[in-house]
């Protein structure tokens, strides 16, 4: 069976994209700019067509389409390629996995014959499959939704169908390298995407198509550059700015790096445009830390001005990592920065919360133990020159509380909290990240009664302890009671290391 397609490229950007045969290609575009249908018409009408035939005149090709969750791949991704590849081009089987089969004939009478695997990565049993499948190329949609392992995995299955014992044809569409091939909105600025476009690794492409609407004299308006428009309702993404914030116009409509939250915010007063701004530390004031354990251990520092604002300068967060090596490796070089600052107080996680592998309390390990120093014939202390103290209470009200209390604070004008934009997982935190998980459940919108742990519940549950304990007792209403004498002693000061 013969088939033919009238299909072109919707824009400059689609139109380049198209013509890349590097080995990890990558298009980030707005809803609506054709960036989906692109790359489903790339990976059947150019990859497979163009795939070497074997002795007998075939062109056998087997992909992978991956996307995040089950629901997703078969209400969205399989949904599209449905619309673009009825039966005449082959057969779609929902079965477990979903499969897609082509055979058609090219005018030079060669036979296409595809083989199109769609995978979940919220299924055990997928993420097993695809480690140990073979497959021509890949295609992962709305990749950002992705851990970056998914696309190290991917990329080592590719480029291995059909094995040389298949015919002796090229192992691949792309000179024996493997194709994935990624689509996807704009991610967060700190996303693993983002770095890598930043990067720009070796055999990796990116391609960011124009956005829908761009602003004019502080004014989102339609993008006469904009991609795919002729194909979209008239006045689409015009119309598609009521009612949205500006940070989801940013992603999804002007295609810019942004922050969209899907859940409910646990700090909802928050506002980055309000709450972030560049400033110095003040060396005559004490610095205050607040620390989350475990192992996605975080500590965050701050000060408290003179007029009760609280100042969060800086963060310190890593990951499988226990408060031994973080206390050593990760904070302790990071206040060398602060060499001549004072340490007010330091307060931590009172829960009975383990170090490492022991008994012992993280308190207790930033306290009171002692280290090997490097030539092995002194001992050094592992604490960095202060006590940590358990903060007054683990109940969950009281900590979101002493939050809130400086977040809706107004000091002469000045909001009540600050953070230095190099605190970028906090803010992304207070912005969202750190968040109500919503249920599904029919009806009205419900979440979680207790934020959602993450990536960014660590640090956020630091600027709790934190916030409590420079809203209690340590607070004197006098400004001059902030001097040095106030501290226990001057080993409080920070020193070089």
């Amino acid at each position: 069976m013969r088939v033919e397609v009238q299909w072109e490229p919707q824009g400059a950007t689609l139109d380049k994209f198209m013509g890349c045969e590097d080995r990890i290609q990558l298009l980030m575009g707005p809803v609506g700019s054709s960036k989906t249908n692109t790359t489903i018409y790339k990976l059947l009408m150019h990859y497979a067509c163009s795939q070497e035939p074997n002795a007998q005149g075939v062109r056998p090709t087997r992909w992978v389409v991956v996307r995040n969750t089950y629901d997703d791949l078969k209400t969205t991704t399989i949904s599209d390629w449905k619309e673009m590849y009825g039966p005449e081009f082959g057969t779609l089987s929902m079965g477990s996995p979903p499969m897609f089969r082509a055979k058609f004939a090219l005018p030079d009478e060669t036979i296409v014959e595809t083989e199109v695997v769609f995978r979940s990565m919220d299924r055990p049993e997928d993420i097993r499959r695809v480690r140990g499948g073979n497959y021509t190329g890949a295609w992962l949609n709305e990749i950002k939704e992705l851990p970056k392992a998914v696309l190290d995995m991917v990329d080592t299955r590719v480029g291995r169908y059909p094995s040389s014992v298949a015919g002796g044809v090229d192992c691949s569409v792309n000179r024996g390298q493997g194709v994935v091939m990624g689509d996807y909105n704009a991610p967060d600025e700190d996303h693993w995407l983002a770095r890598l476009e930043s990067e720009r690794p070796e055999g990796f492409a990116f391609f960011r198509q124009p956005g829908g609407v761009i602003k004019v004299n502080g004014k989102w308006s339609p993008n006469p550059a904009a991609e795919n428009v002729h194909n979209l309702p008239p006045n689409y993404y015009e119309s598609r700015l009521a009612g949205k914030s500006e940070d989801w116009i940013r992603v999804n409509l002007a295609n810019e790096y942004g922050l969209v939250v899907d859940g409910k915010p646990v700090f909802g007063d928050y506002s980055d445009a309000v709450h972030c701004m560049p400033f110095e530390p003040d060396p005559t004031l004490p610095l205050l830390l607040g620390w989350d354990f475990g192992l996605t251990p975080a500590c965050v520092v701050g000060q408290l001005s003179r007029r009760g604002q609280l100042r969060i300068i800086d963060e310190f967060t890593t990951e499988n990592m226990g408060v031994r090596r973080f206390a050593r490796d990760i904070v302790k070089p990071g206040l060398a920065k602060y060499r001549g600052f004072h340490i007010g107080l330091s307060w931590g996680d009172p829960a009975n919360t383990r170090g490492d592998a022991d008994e012992k309390r993280a308190i207790g390990i930033l306290n009171d133990e002692y280290i090997d120093n490097d030539d092995g014939d002194t001992m050094i202390p592992l604490r960095i020159g202060f006590d940590t103290e358990p903060a007054s209470t683990n109940f969950l009200t009281p900590r979101l509380e002493a939050v809130r209390f400086y977040l809706t604070m107004m000091i002469d004008g000045a909001p009540g909290f600050l953070i230095n934009p190099k605190c970028k997982k906090l803010r992304q935190a207070l912005a969202g990240k750190y968040r109500f998980r919503r249920l599904q459940v029919v009806g009205d919108e419900r979440y979680t009664e207790t934020p959602e742990k993450n990536e960014f519940s660590h640090c956020s549950d630091a600027l709790q302890y934190l916030s409590m304990g420079a809203q209690g007792g340590y607070v004197t209403e006098k400004a001059d009671r902030f001097t040095p004498e106030m501290f226990r002693n001057d080993a409080n000061r920070v020193a070089g290391y």
